[in-house]
């Protein structure tokens, strides 16, 4: 996996490191804001982490 985190983009090793420090799960707003980045910035940074399957969306919940 450690090979796979290495062929990332840059930004998307710095934006799964941040994510990494709030936990094994983490909501986009959360992590948009200790990235100092929008939400849309912050899930272009995630995509291809996502892509590649190192991350994996969760259940949407309504509140």
């Amino acid at each position: 996996m450690a090979l796979q985190l290495e062929k990332l983009p840059l930004a998307t090793q710095n934006i799964l490191k941040l994510a990494a420090c709030i936990g094994n799960q983490f909501d986009l707003a959360t992590l948009a804001i200790v990235s100092e980045h929008s939400e849309i910035e912050t899930t272009a940074d995630l995509w291809k982490a996502l892509q590649e399957g190192l991350i994996l969306p969760a259940h949407i919940r309504e509140d």
